[in-house]
């Protein structure tokens, strides 16, 4: 059985001992993420755990999850997988194991009961987690995850008793029936919110592996101590024809709970710095910011004879009326964030 891909490809595939290469693409990277979010790859679904209860992806939000797929007749790659992650585990710690899930998911459902399955991944360790359920519902969580696996045959006699099998089922001769299947190795690390961070295999050194898997557990520490900035009201005021300059108004806020500094500004329609106008003894006088340091919940306020973004050798192709320019405002920690601001003709209200 072949499941179709759409827009990801995840091709690690193994057939008869041979493992080919994987290819990606349409990785999207969140701002504050230390490992990319893997888009088109995963979503919530639901099996039946080794007790034959529901249980759904989403029950394990707020752990770091490891994805493996395969089935208990497997004689060489699954066994070896799973004790690959056996090994990887016990480089977490007490706590970080608190922190994480292995869950092994069969594509032989038929073949591979709720109770069988709990006695094959357990046997590898007493925390691994066997999903079962339906074809459909497996079916289902092969196309979320973009894995595929193919029946090399079907109903086939084998030896149990020459064959590599972690728990063979109780039969009457050192026979039985079962399929055989190629599949997707991938090992996807899901992150505390549900979402496909890592796409691994039992190639990666564990040391890396399970330094991924620490950094998605305390991925929420850090991002309690970051820094969000946004905008309001962002405009540019539409200069005469004959001006080289003109002025940006509006509001930059750090919505965060960690202060953050601006430390570059830049446009496509000219040359762009933070100033501030100060009066001195009735003198007005225009000075170069080269760096603000916004505060937790702190807004920079840009309005006239304050503090504004001056924009010199301006691009009067670009800077006309009902047209917008490009903004690129550098933070320390937010990174390079761009704005589209329109040109206006008022200069209009300012707190």
């Amino acid at each position: 059985m072949l499941i179709n891909r759409q827009n990801i490809m995840v091709k690690t595939v193994f057939y008869f001992g041979l493992i080919f290469s994987t290819s990606l693409s349409n990785i999207a990277f969140a701002d504050d993420a230390t490992l990319p979010i893997i888009s088109g790859v995963g979503g919530n679904f639901t099996a039946l755990n080794g007790e034959g209860k529901v249980v759904a992806l989403n029950d394990y939000k707020g752990k770091v999850v490891v994805l493996a797929f395969g089935y208990t007749n497997c004689a060489d790659i699954c066994p070896f997988t799973l004790g690959y992650l056996k090994q990887l585990y016990k480089k977490l710690s007490p706590e970080e194991k608190k922190e994480t899930r292995i869950i092994f998911v069969t594509i032989d459902p038929k073949y591979d009961t709720p109770e069988h399955l709990n006695a094959f991944v357990t046997f590898f360790n007493k925390d691994f987690i066997g999903l079962s359920g339906t074809q459909e519902q497996i079916d289902k969580i092969v196309s979320l995850y973009q894995a595929e696996y193919h029946t090399l045959s079907d109903n086939t006699e084998i030896e149990t008793k020459d064959i590599r099998r972690v728990t063979p089922r109780k039969t009457d001769d050192d026979k039985e029936k079962a399929s055989l299947f190629s599949h997707t190795v991938t090992l996807y690390v899901i992150g505390k919110k549900g979402r496909t961070r890592s796409l691994e295999y039992t190639g990666t050194p564990k040391d890396e592996f399970a330094t991924k898997i620490r950094s998605l557990i305390n991925e929420n520490t850090l991002a309690n101590n970051k820094a969000e900035i946004t905008t309001e009201q962002l405009r540019v005021i539409l200069p005469p024809n004959v001006a080289s300059s003109t002025s940006i108004y509006g509001i930059i806020k750090n919505t965060g709970n960690a202060p953050d500094t601006l430390i570059n500004v830049s446009s496509n329609a000219g040359m762009v710095m933070l100033h501030k106008t100060d009066i001195k003894q009735g003198m007005a006088q225009m000075n170069h910011v080269d760096q603000f340091v916004l505060d937790a919940g702190e807004s920079l306020i840009l309005k006239p004879m304050s503090y504004h973004l001056m924009m010199m050798n301006i691009d009067h192709k670009m800077i006309k009326k009902e047209a917008k320019i490009i903004l690129s405002l550098e933070f320390e920690k937010a990174g390079k964030l761009k704005f589209k601001v329109p040109v206006v003709e008022k200069q209009g209200s300012f707190p």
